[in-house]
């Protein structure tokens, strides 16, 4: 276990790190209008006045009903910020404990030790937006592990208990059902094949029932959310991709492993012959060979108690990974740049896993894992820093304070702007500033602004008795961007005033009517 000290100690490095600047991170991170939509929307109740909440096919269900039912605490923006966050770390403390059960205290503590120091691009988005759907994978592993020695009763509760949270989750997030549902039956399956023991068939029953639950489940919450006045907009179809688009797919998928073990973001990419770029290649290599290493070995010892834990365990996050790499090389999902890593999210969890189990073969394996393990956490600890100034320079997180005390100053309570700057500049105010988003449109009458088509309430369009209101206009460097200067249908502006790089635009009365 001396070997084991190093990545342990390298990981509460980089936990003290990111504590030390988690209030800038989250802050920073909070000017993004995909992240900030989520508990404007929970927290304003205006849709139950007859008006609907629009959101896309990741609808984040889970999120938005955890965060109506903690609106009542005195603290709730405090929790609603870290409620995500605190959901994929509590998914990877399960994913530790289930290493542990698989395959011993050396896997536990490696998987967990890599696990909580994700790199920067994990932090930048994913772990603070789809948390939930990172809590669910790591339950469905740990349900797995648990399952082969549970009594009878303690077993259908666990079904009963796992397949209630990944059924609202899955509602929430339909990446789940590639990312755990699937590989949960799969591995399920495939561990009854390897081992043919009674325990393998309760653990494939159990799953057959938590996948039943979860899809009643799935349904019902759907039904819930469209209660409560929610409707999914289709934002992106997704489908097969073209086979010319495949090799653009498959080059954004290794920048974004590339990104996973600190060979990239938000610095430029530093090449696979940099210290972090051997890293990710060992620690990709040494989860392609788990599988191979590992399953035979459970099958071999199919009569030992824990043969069967490390088979699923293995499986799990193999089929897991597999699935997510194919599902983003073969699809249309695939969008933008590096930042598209949130979609492969499982992937970085299976490499913590999947490396992780090498580390119950000592005594070499289990040192070489060590090391790579602490430099991983090292480089992840370092990296903190550069996050944090990346995500401070984002042009809304830089100049939105002064962009909100100009607007309050002035009496600019209620005003549009494009859909990147009025949601962050809304949830940053405290909702104070109303700041709706809107986007160009028009016909053969020539440019307009509309009403958003996602992630908004309808109510939040409706005409009132006011004084003037506002359209800010920034820089022109993300798509969805309204153009400088308004359409001239909105009437003429009884001021314009520069606040850094936006441009604010004042009209008499509310423009809520002037808008498509």
């Amino acid at each position: 276990m001396a070997a084991l000290l190093a990545p342990c100690a390298a990981a509460g490095v980089f936990v003290v790190v990111l504590a030390l600047h988690l209030r800038r991170l989250v802050e920073g991170v909070f000017w993004n209008s995909d992240i900030a939509s989520l508990p404007l929307i929970a927290g304003d109740v205006a849709h139950r006045a007859g008006g609907l909440a629009r959101v896309s096919t990741a609808n984040y269900a889970s999120t938005f009903l955890f965060d109506l039912g903690t609106r009542w605490l005195p603290t709730h923006r405090s929790v609603w910020e870290g409620f995500s966050l605190a959901a994929s770390e509590l998914g990877v403390l399960l994913l530790a404990w289930a290493a542990h059960r698989a395959a011993g205290r050396a896997a536990g503590l490696v998987t967990l030790a890599i696990g909580v120091s994700a790199s920067p691009i994990l932090f930048f988005g994913p772990y603070l937006l789809r948390g939930p759907t990172w809590f669910s994978t790591g339950l469905l592993a740990a349900t797995l592990a648990l399952l082969p020695g549970a009594t009878t009763r303690t077993r259908w509760l666990v079904v009963a208990a796992a397949g209630l949270l990944t059924g609202v989750n899955a509602a929430s997030d339909p990446l789940l059902l590639v990312c755990g549902v699937a590989p949960l039956v799969g591995a399920a399956a495939g561990g009854w094949l390897l081992i043919r023991s009674p325990a393998a068939a309760r653990v494939a029953a159990g799953a057959a029932a938590m996948a039943v639950v979860a899809g009643v489940v799935d349904l019902g919450t759907a039904r819930l959310m469209r209660a409560l006045g929610f409707r999914v907009v289709q934002t992106m179809p997704i489908g097969l991709a073209p086979l010319s688009r495949v090799p653009h797919n498959l080059l954004l998928l290794a920048h974004n492993i590339g990104a996973f073990g600190n060979e990239e973001f938000p610095r430029a990419p530093a090449g696979l012959l940099s210290v972090a770029g051997v890293v990710t290649v060992l620690l990709c290599a040494l989860a392609l060979a788990a599988p191979l290493r590992f399953l035979p070995a459970a099958a071999r010892r199919r009569g030992e108690p824990g043969s069967l834990p490390l088979a699923l365990f293995v499986l799990f996050w193999a089929l897991a990974a597999a699935a997510v790499l194919v599902a983003f090389a073969f699809t249309t999902l695939p969008i933008g740049d590096v930042t598209s890593a949130r979609y492969v999210v499982p992937v970085f969890l299976a490499l913590a896993a999947l490396v992780g189990v090498w580390a119950s073969v000592a005594p070499w394996p289990q040192l070489g894992v060590g090391a790579l393990a602490t430099v991983f956490c090292i480089q992840s600890a370092a990296a903190v820093p550069g996050l944090v100034r990346y995500v401070e320079g984002y042009p809304l997180a830089a100049q939105g304070p002064a962009v909100s005390a100009f607007l309050e100053s002035r009496g600019l309570m209620r005003g549009y702007a494009s859909y990147w700057d009025a949601l962050g500049i809304t949830w940053q105010s405290g909702s104070r500033l109303e700041v709706r988003p809107v986007e160009e449109c028009g016909g053969p009458q020539g440019r307009a602004l509309c009403r958003f088509g996602f992630n908004v309430l309808t109510t939040w369009y409706r005409p009132r008795p006011l004084g003037r209101t506002f359209v800010l206009v920034g820089p022109q460097i993300l798509p969805l961007e309204i153009a400088d200067p308004p359409p001239p249908g909105l009437g003429t502006p009884a001021e314009v005033d520069h606040v850094g790089i936006f441009t604010v635009y004042v009209y008499e009365g509310d423009l809520a009517p002037r808008l498509g």
